[in-house]
């Protein structure tokens, strides 16, 4: 829980709050509520022993990546998209998954540019990679914040667009 986002700990303590408030104990609804944001430990232990990296630094680098870019808020307004039928419920998963992927490569490259030289943190590595790539991250910063602050909610064909152009900043 000490490495996730901002925006994942405050959805996974609202998602405790609403168990709790249907009656769950509070130890097992904070355990369960933490379960969707280890989806990525996997991806997490993997780029740890390709990076050099330990497993705290790189998901340290991980969520930041996810709240930094904005991959966390666009997973989780994915996630609460709803699907008529099995295509979009696939379309929808497939984007989640792409999301994922994107976010676990961006992890990757800003791990490896920073190698074993680690002082400043992931938030300095983040730096370091994102330092040729401005114009690009801050289009895809534009165009995901267009939208949030829109006011007319996401919609796949929005995500779409927001995930292209955040894979444009790579």
């Amino acid at each position: 829980p000490g490495v996730l986002s901002p925006f994942e700990r405050s959805l996974a303590d609202a998602l405790a709050d609403r168990f709790m408030s249907l009656g769950a104990p509070e130890d097992l609804s904070r355990s369960v509520a933490q379960l969707t944001p280890m989806t990525a430990t996997i991806d997490i232990a993997d780029l740890a022993a390709q990076t050099g990296w330990t497993v705290i630094d790189v998901a340290e680098l991980y969520h930041r990546v996810g709240s930094i870019f904005g991959f966390d808020r666009l997973r989780a307004q994915a996630q609460s998209q709803p699907a008529t039928d099995a295509y979009e419920r696939a379309a929808l998963r497939s984007l989640i998954g792409d999301l994922g992927a994107e976010q676990s490569a961006r992890t990757r490259a800003i791990a490896q540019l920073a190698g074993e030289r680690r002082g400043a943190g992931s938030a300095g590595a983040i730096e370091a990679w994102s330092k040729s790539r401005r114009e690009s991250i801050a289009r895809a910063g534009r165009i995901i914040q267009d939208i949030e602050h829109a006011g007319e909610g996401w919609s796949f064909a929005k995500l779409t667009l927001a995930h292209a152009a955040l894979r444009a900043a790579s």
